[in-house]
């Protein structure tokens, strides 16, 4: 909200920070702080279990627009596999998710195992 009510003077102090961090290649330790905050994983699981939640960080409003800018800046280099999903346009998560769902229920129609490999 502090960005949509700002006034000139704040776009141009922001501005002039921006610009400063992109021509001297160094970010100010205070805008790489992040806050993090547990999420659970599952919440039919035992909330008590701390090997039930994972931490997503909650950084700055101004990290966040300065990745935007950068995002915006140099789209161009930034490449990854066709196959990634996930934190990528018009690649969500969820038909990746489809694709194991029907394999799984491929393997259960069949009578045929199905394995889960544990995660680290």
């Amino acid at each position: 909200m502090l960005l949509l009510n700002g006034c000139h003077s704040l776009f141009t102090h922001i501005s002039l920070l921006f610009s400063a961090l992109l021509r001297h290649g160094v970010t100010p330790n205070n805008i790489l702080l992040a806050t993090l905050v547990p999420v659970a994983k599952n919440k039919r699981k035992c909330l008590n279990d701390s090997s039930n939640y994972r931490a997503i960080a909650l950084g700055s409003i101004f990290s966040k627009g300065f990745d935007i800018i950068i995002m915006e800046k140099d789209s161009s280099i930034f490449t990854s596999s066709e196959l990634q999903f996930g934190f990528k346009a018009k690649h969500p998560t969820s038909q990746c998710s489809l694709v194991v769902e029907e394999v799984i229920d491929f393997y259960n129609r069949n009578d045929s195992p199905v394995y889960r490999l544990s995660s680290v």
